[in-house]
């Protein structure tokens, strides 16, 4: 099986990017309809972040078809997330 991450990167060299952005991953999953995304709580204080987050959690969750980075205005709470794990 063959997984696919359709991780939507956002301009990451923008310089007008406001203090208060956070990015959050949403994830579409299998049996949902192709434009439906939901997320979680969690927001991160970068794309990458957030990118190795979505990425962590498509291998874990086998039901995940795909997974994107949004920005959110949301404050940064990565609750107890480790990408040292």
């Amino acid at each position: 099986m063959q997984r696919a991450a359709a991780a939507v990167r956002l301009d990451r060299n923008r310089t007008d990017m406001e203090d208060d952005v956070s990015y959050k991953v949403e994830i579409n999953a299998a049996g949902d309809p192709p434009d439906s995304w939901v997320s979680n709580a969690l927001r991160f204080s970068s794309w990458d972040r957030a990118d190795k987050y979505g990425l962590d959690l498509m291998w874990r969750w086998t039901a995940v078809r795909e997974y994107r980075v949004v920005e959110s205005t949301d404050p940064i709470d990565e609750g107890r997330y480790s990408d040292t794990m």
